[in-house]
């Protein structure tokens, strides 16, 4: 217990509890007793004083010292007293009133009243802003309660009264009269000049703000989300036709409110109609008799604040008064923000409760004329860019966001929509007193301002997600840098982008101080207005974001409470409506209150879940935490993880432990086996052979190996076509304690001579018609098993004596080297045991089941296809040799031979299914694939086209890691826009999901996938460097030996501990003209396009940059023009492909994956940029409109509008000389959609009139935009 709420006090314009900061005060060593009081000094002003019981003399330094560590300045009393006991009254309470009266000698600094002009003018201003009686020349501003806006308020009122300019930084860096005095001095005068009255006129310029707006609203897209809404409970006796009264009032005196947009010479302008022409009709509702007047209400406000504007019309202002009960009510104030701010909603509430008091009185309202009106400020604002010294802010922002713009990639739950869209909600939450006094009290330390402390967390926060280094955050200015607009209404507010870099080794400390320094760099030039900057740095269109920033922060400082109380008997207070919108993906608003820090998070709703957010605050106060708790640790390793979260993701998520008998090997399984069902059919090829058949022709192999050096460990060749041959084999390698080391007949001379010195072959195994096409220069004794049949059958078919031990070499295979050579991944008996164990026991392969063996054996997945059903009594069924692509072939093997279960890398499963009958293969139970990603639309087809009783099976693993470590069971359920998951982790499998900085990240967020557990693999054979980059210490375990291993690919957890594999680190990732862009996304919205059955997305590179290339098998021959007109309604401008290719088919390599190697070279493709002139009438018309624009005598019809210097402002006017010339009611954001004379005369011919169009040949389907 802290205190009575009805105790608190204002201090320096701080709401205070006395009893808090006595409780903190009793913390201290020796303090028996202790009491805090507030008392009044010679000024006026309240000030703390604290009464302290001890035995001994304490060291007021040290008590105050004390206290600051955990409170904040304005908490921390300046007088201090020792007592003997607290006066108590009769009734055992504190006495207040029988404490001593406080000499004010223990402040810390002595109060000294201002003597010279300068000094009297800055304490008058100061006095008038804070609310203090007096303020001394040595007396801190901030200590005070100054914040960003007052300070500005500050320096334009000094600016007018004394013609001297300074900055804020000033003010940061000398926050004292005294200070600022010495500043002053080395200053020269500024004149102050008033910004001057326009001449009346039909209609007038509007600001740089306003015309984003309009074209916004233009675009269709800003709907309600840029409307201002306050929304205030009266109590009291409320006179309503007098209250709206005093709401015409203020209409008739402010312009802006009854002002309108017109276009004039295709530009737009705001047309001002004479006071007392518009009327304001306050719209009343009375449910005083209502079932549920507070439900209702909500209902009312939330139709209130969805309602349009029409830019067009006067009336951008509305209210609505709700009757709830006799002498409570609600008022509703409505506006677009094309005629209004934040701290114009105050200026208003202010002059409508001043307007209702005189008339109240009986009255006309009496208040000060103003000098100017909005569209002066308008006019004027041109001018003050030009006036001397304004190409400064410009210059500065240019270098500062020079370069390529950082996109902030925010994890998310939904694809971004290709415009932009507005759709928001609000989540909101208190940070305690204890925690914000942290925050604030760390921000003092480094002199940094609440604001820039929480701008710094919010970063580092920003960074923990997203591993960028270079983030911008946007954040308000009031855009009132003149004396003259400090009350008037219109919309001011400019916006900033704090762009800062940093990295995770860096402390809190460190990236406070720098964004400290550069905040206040950034509030030097802070009247550039933003969207004329936007305009200057030329950055290429996405009209899917925000430009420069896609997350905002806002800190409100809490004024004078949230009662106001201006009228007798009426009391307005201010309250909260929910949000259903959100300008931005993420705006973060803070409220310094006396309880804490009040948090809202607005989110577009279209890219974020509610249960990300409600995350995110999790994240966020953790971080926090851990800041306030070590500010000098690098902010990588910064723990933000809840508990719970820490404990999912290293322990329940990986609780896999299954006990394995692992003296035993995969041998010895198959051997048990071929026991007890030994003359079952066990492999079908050529011919079929028992188990028993197959067993002794593997016994004979292995004891003819011993004879010929092979010994356990040694790495043994394969090189055969898909057969009998081959399983017999790998089993008598095995079965002689060797490892397999399969050699592909079609590999590349020089290849097959690498793999054999790299293994140190004592041997090969192969046959005669595979030998003949090998490189004579091999000098390794060749079995060629035809040649020695009989010798193998001369020997013992009982097996060998070898125990092969469970860290024993199983199979090595050669993957692909980044630098270009080969790498063999040894795997070892154990981890193959660990799958194959849970494989029979997730799956429960039997007798009835009949496996397809199709995969090159040089690719993992074909460890199991071979070994699996040995161990389990099932029948393996070889495909012929090279026909593991032929789908006619393969719907006729799976059908004869009763297959139940098959593999198919995706790209081979869309062929697959695309070309077979529907329920041709009855049999199957099971269809796993793995390889690449398995993508919504393979789903989709599956269920097309397979009976239901075969599911689909997505599994993950690299071959460091014995074939696969997650499966995940396509759900019945599963719709296109769900997630395609890779699953959880097999037996004895612990998956870690860690940042660059090798931290654990939680559900949801995207990191490097680790593996470790039973199946990681020993290492890369002869490559001690590349093993130890990838085979790291198992940082999650105390056994020294423990190896996970790097896999290079980026996932994330869901919250029910299922993988999601998003894409290689680094690979699939492209950045075009700045834009980071993930081809995988391209490519799925062109394989959506009509006549598309496949699509692939390559980049090429032209001249000075990259550009997309779409490769597409089309439909029956269509044509692909049409899909670049539905691409460039669907996709960014930076995502539409620059070249595009029809194409047959998609080249598969052996394995079944997606051959880049073999698409047609650049040189050959389409061009879609290459110079081309207008081709038909249209494109002739939009040239002759663009080239004046754009101030180009020629223009090529593939000419980005906007890379051509096109602007918001320029592609409104062509819209409307095209709606003009056309006769076609056109969106604005047509040209931002089709940015091409090409692409856009497509659609105009698409949606005119079929008269109209006749002379051009192309015709086009027309698409919802």
């Amino acid at each position: 217990f802290l205190g009575r709420k009805d105790q608190q006090v204002k201090v320096r314009g701080y709401r205070v509890e006395p009893g808090e900061i006595s409780y903190h005060l009793q913390q201290y060593p020796g303090v028996e007793e202790a009491v805090v009081s507030v008392w009044k000094d010679e000024r006026g002003s309240n000030y703390l004083c604290g009464y302290v019981v001890s035995a001994t003399e304490l060291s007021w330094a040290a008590v105050k010292a004390h206290l600051s560590g955990s409170l904040p300045a304005y908490m921390v009393p300046d007088t201090y007293i020792r007592l003997s006991a607290i006066p108590l009254t009769a009734n055992g309470k504190i006495n207040y009133r029988g404490l001593p009266v406080p000499a004010r000698a223990g402040g810390e600094v002595a109060y000294q009243a201002a003597t010279t002009v300068l000094e009297r003018t800055m304490a008058g201003i100061w006095q008038d802003i804070l609310g203090l009686q007096q303020i001394g020349i040595h007396d801190n501003f901030l200590e005070l309660g100054a914040h960003s806006l007052n300070i500005g308020a500050f320096v334009n009122r000094l600016h007018h009264e004394s013609h001297i300019r300074l900055g804020l930084r000033d003010v940061f860096s000398e926050p004292t009269i005294a200070g600022l005095c010495k500043v002053a001095e080395s200053r020269g005068l500024s004149l102050y000049e008033g910004i001057r009255p326009v001449a009346q006129q039909e209609h007038y310029a509007l600001s740089h703000a306003q015309q984003r707006l309009w074209i916004l609203d233009q675009l269709e897209a800003a709907h309600t989300a840029y409307h201002i809404t306050g929304s205030f409970m009266l109590e009291g006796v409320l006179n309503i036709p007098l209250f709206e009264k005093a709401l015409q009032h203020l209409v008739n005196r402010h312009e802006i409110l009854r002002t309108r947009f017109i276009v004039a010479d295709n530009m737009p302008r705001q047309q001002v109609a004479p006071a007392g022409e518009v009327n304001f009709s306050l719209q009343v509702n009375d449910l005083r008799t209502a079932a549920d007047p507070e439900k209702q209400a909500a209902a009312i406000a939330a139709a209130e604040t969805d309602t349009l504007f029409d830019l067009s019309t006067y009336h951008l202002i509305r209210g609505r008064l709700l009757l709830l009960q006799e002498q409570r009510s609600q008022f509703i104030l409505t506006m677009h923000h094309i005629v209004s701010d934040g701290w114009s909603m105050g200026i208003l509430l202010r002059e409508l409760l001043q307007a209702y008091q005189s008339l109240l009185s009986g009255t006309a309202p009496a208040q000060e004329p103003l000098k100017i009106q909005y569209k002066d400020y308008a006019a004027s604002q041109t001018a003050m860019l030009q006036a001397r010294g304004n190409n400064s802010h410009l210059a500065y922002w240019l270098q500062k966001l020079g370069g390529d713009i950082p996109v902030l990639d925010l994890p998310a739950d939904h694809p971004r929509p290709a415009l932009k869209t507005f759709n928001g909600s609000t989540l909101s939450f208190m940070l305690d007193a204890a925690l914000a006094d942290r925050i604030a009290a760390l921000g003092r330390s480094r002199h940094a301002s609440l604001f820039i402390t929480l701008m710094a967390t919010l970063k580092v926060m920003l960074y923990r997600y997203t591993g960028q280094e270079d983030i911008i955050i946007g954040t308000p200015v009031a855009g009132r840098a003149h004396k003259d607009t400090e009350n008037q209404v219109g919309f001011y507010v400019n916006t900033l982008a704090l762009r800062s870099r940093f990295n995770g080794n860096n402390s809190f400390e460190a990236i406070l101080d720098h964004i400290l320094a550069n905040t206040l760099e950034d509030y030097e030039h802070q009247q550039y207005p933003f969207d004329l900057l936007v305009e200057e740095l030329g950055l290429s269109r996405d009209i899917s974001r925000s430009p420069l920033f896609d997350v905002m922060m806002v800190l409100q400082e809490i004024q004078d409470g949230a009662e106001i109380t201006a009228v007798p008997d009426l009391v307005a207070t201010g309250t909260e409506l929910p949000q259903h919108t959100s300008k931005f993906d993420l705006t973060f608003t803070f409220l310094h209150a006396a309880e804490g820090l009040r948090v809202s998070i607005e989110y577009n709703t279209d890219l974020f879940e509610r249960s990300r957010i409600e995350r995110l605050q999790q994240h966020y106060t953790g971080l926090l935490q851990a800041i306030t708790n070590d500010p000098q640790c690098p902010v990588a390793r910064l723990p933000y993880l809840t508990q719970a979260e820490q404990l999912q993701v290293i322990s329940t998520f990986n609780d896999t432990t299954v006990v394995i008998d692992n003296k035993q090997t995969v041998v010895d399984l198959m051997e048990a086996q071929a026991a007890r069902t030994p003359d079952a059919i066990a492999v079908i090829a050529a011919g079929q052979y028992t188990y028993r058949q197959l067993h002794e022709q593997a016994n004979q192999l292995a004891h003819y190996l011993q004879q010929h050096g092979v010994k356990p460990g040694d790495l043994v060749p394969v090189c055969l076509q898909r057969s009998m041959e081959m399983i017999v084999s790998i089993l008598a390698i095995l079965k002689a304690g060797a490892a397999y080391v399969p050699v592909d007949p079609h590999y590349p001379a020089g290849r097959i001579a690498f793999i054999l010195e790299d293994v140190s072959a004592g041997l090969v195994i192969s046959a005669r018609e595979i030998g003949n096409e090998w490189p004579g220069d091999i000098n390794i004794p060749i079995i060629y098993l035809d040649a020695v049949q009989d010798k193998i059958a001369a020997c013992p078919v009982t097996p060998v004596a070898i125990r092969t031990r469970p860290d024993a070499p199983a199979y090595v295979i050669y993957t692909s080297g980044s630098t270009g050579t080969p790498k063999g991944v040894v795997n070892e008996h154990a981890g193959l045991l660990n799958r194959l164990c849970w494989a029979q026991d997730y799956f429960g392969l039997t007798a009835d089941d009949a496996v397809l063996q199709k995969t090159t054996y040089c690719f993992d997945v074909s460890v199991w296809e071979l070994l699996w059903p040995l161990m389990a009594g099932a029948r393996l069924v070889f495909a012929a040799p090279d026909a593991q692509a032929d789908v006619a072939y393969l719907e006729a093997v799976i059908a004869a031979r009763s297959i139940t279960m098959v593999h198919f890398v995706p790209s081979l499963l869309e062929l697959f299914l695309e070309n077979i009958t529907p329920g041709s293969c009855a049999g199957l139970k099971y269809v796993l694939c793995s390889g690449e990603a398995l993508l919504p639309h393979h789903i989709s087809s599956f269920r097309e086209k397979m009976d239901a009783g075969c599911r689909l099976y997505n599994l993950y693993g690299p071959t460091e890691a014995a074939i696969d470590v997650t499966c995940w069971p396509v759900p019945a359920g599963f719709t296109d826009k769900d997630p395609v998951l890779i699953g959880k982790p097999v037996w004895n499998t612990q998956l870690y999901v860690l940042d660059q900085h090798m931290q654990v990240v939680p559900p949801g967020i995207s990191g490097e996938l680790f593996i470790a557990g039973a199946q990681v693999a020993r290492g890369y054979l002869n490559r001690d460097a590349q093993t130890a980059h990838a085979f790291v210490k198992n940082i999650f375990s105390d056994a020294p030996a423990e190896r996970m291993y790097r896999t290079g690919d980026k996932v994330c957890w869901t919250s029910g501990g299922q993988l999601q594999f998003i894409g290689r680190i680094a690979e699939g990732q492209v950045k075009i003209r700045g834009f980071r862009i993930e081809l995988g996304e391209v490519e799925a919205v062109c394989r959506q396009a009509p006549g598309v059955k496949q699509a692939l997305i390559t980049v090429v590179n032209k001249g000075a940059g990259s550009q997309l290339a779409a490769y597409l098998v089309m439909q029956d021959g269509a044509a692909t023009e049409p899909v670049k007109l539905w691409l460039a309604s669907r996709l960014p401008a930076h995502q539409l492909p620059a070249y595009y290719l029809a194409i047959d088919s998609l080249p598969l390599n052996n394995n079944g994956k997606i051959d880049r190697k073999k698409l047609p070279l650049p040189a050959v493709l389409q061009q879609a940029n290459s110079f081309e002139g207008p081709r038909n009438k249209t494109e002739q018309e939009i040239s002759s409109i663009w080239a004046p624009l754009l101030d180009k005598n020629v223009i090529s019809i593939h000419d980005d509008f906007f890379e051509l210097g096109g602007h918001s402002l320029m592609a409104v006017r062509v819209v409307l000389q095209l709606r003009k010339l056309f006769q076609v009611n056109i969106p604005v954001n047509i040209i931002f959609r089709f940015p091409t004379i090409s692409l856009l005369a497509a659609y105009l011919e698409a949606v005119m009139p079929e008269e109209e169009n006749s002379e051009n040949q192309q015709e086009f389907e027309v698409y919802e935009i």
